[in-house]
């Protein structure tokens, strides 16, 4: 008897604790969002009308292999005020799982150049008659646990001077550049 009153008020209390239970939000779906709203308003910022396909590498990964004597890492961590490389990491691998928003590039009829056919759109006499801007590179950007600091780079394709990485600060609704 007593044991069935014990597994009848478990089984009438179970349900009440856990629904307080607070709901959490994916973080790659928060990454996802947050990477999105930059990437769209550096677009929008830019009055760019034609992007280079994103790479599936981190912007800490193109930055190792394009100058691996340079420590992004260290530079990264002072942009977003992270702790040590074991925090940036686990950050990092939230970029892995990026997609960039179609709806968004098809709404604002902006092209998405594949990397593939850089050479021959460099060859093509009408390329700025299609991308009259150029062609705008972005990385994935990588933010701060409250996602209210990002750093990401960004440049035009066939420029020698290129954007570099900038620092965004997400102030008032809008991200604004450091």
């Amino acid at each position: 008897m007593i044991k069935r009153i014990s597994i009848f008020y478990c089984l009438l209390i179970f349900p009440i604790f856990s629904s307080c239970k607070k709901k959490t939000i994916e973080p790659k779906f928060d990454y996802n969002q947050k990477a999105n709203e930059l990437i769209q308003q550096v677009i929008l910022d830019d009055l760019c009308v034609c992007i280079l396909e994103i790479t599936n590498e981190s912007l800490i990964k193109t930055s190792q292999n394009e100058n691996p004597r340079f420590d992004i890492q260290k530079l990264i961590l002072e942009k977003l005020h992270l702790r040590d490389r074991k925090e940036l990491d686990s950050i990092e691998k939230l970029t892995n799982n990026f997609i960039l928003d179609s709806a968004f590039t098809r709404q604002k009829s902006i092209k998405v150049i594949p990397i593939k056919s850089l050479k021959e759109l460099a060859k093509d006499p009408n390329f700025f008659k299609t991308c009259p801007g150029g062609i705008l590179g972005i990385s994935k950007p990588i933010f701060n646990k409250e996602y209210k600091i990002a750093v990401l780079s960004h440049g035009y394709a066939f420029n020698c001077i290129g954007g570099g990485m900038a620092t965004y600060r997400f102030k008032d609704g809008k991200w604004c550049k450091k």
